[in-house]
């Protein structure tokens, strides 16, 4: 008797380790040490608050816990972990390489390095082999377009931060009507 078909060209577990270890990372970057909220202030995003991090993950996070659920339910789906992984690859490439660059461990390091390289690596090699070029290619793009977007918005310059605000000037009351020799308005 022969078992039956993964459900995608990636079987079942393989799209859902991905979110599972987006959780353990999350628990990473919040319970190590100051947290990497306070880390990314400290060295790269000067404003980045708790309360964004908490906004961006409570949006990707089910975001791609759908995609990979997709993927492990249906062949037709394999291309929806792609992004994901592409994703988490780069996360756990960016942590390992800000650690070494700042010489200081960045929260997240860890899982990483553990779970994140290790599980994209996999999932996009298997999925290279299974997928046709564009939806592969597409899905690489749109998993490195997302981890590319900035943390915080983007900050005034020291400058312009340094420089008390101008107060508008006060509009002059509008003409009076020119009149001609006959005083009617002209």
């Amino acid at each position: 008797m022969t078992a039956p078909p993964p459900a995608s060209g990636l079987g079942r577990g393989l799209p859902l380790a991905l979110p599972a270890a987006y959780l353990a990372h999350l628990a990473e970057e919040i319970l190590s040490g100051p947290g990497f909220v306070a880390w990314m202030n400290a060295r790269l995003a000067p404003g980045f608050t708790l309360e964004r991090f908490v906004a961006i993950n409570l949006v990707v996070w089910p975001l791609a816990l759908g995609l990979c659920t997709a993927a492990a339910l249906r062949p037709r789906w394999t291309a929806a972990a792609v992004p994901v992984a592409a994703a988490l690859f780069v996360n756990g490439l960016l942590h390992a390489a800000a650690s070494l660059a700042f010489g200081a461990y960045s929260p997240g390091t860890a899982t990483g390095i553990l779970l994140y390289l290790p599980l994209g690596a996999t999932v996009l090699h298997r999925a290279s082999r299974t997928l046709a070029p564009r939806p592969f290619a597409l899905g690489l793009a749109s998993g490195l377009a997302a981890h590319a977007a900035p943390p915080t918005p983007p900050s005034p310059s020291p400058r312009s931060r340094a420089e008390p605000t101008a107060r508008p000037r006060p509009r002059p009351p509008p003409a009076r009507p020119r009149a001609d020799r006959t005083g009617l308005a002209l």
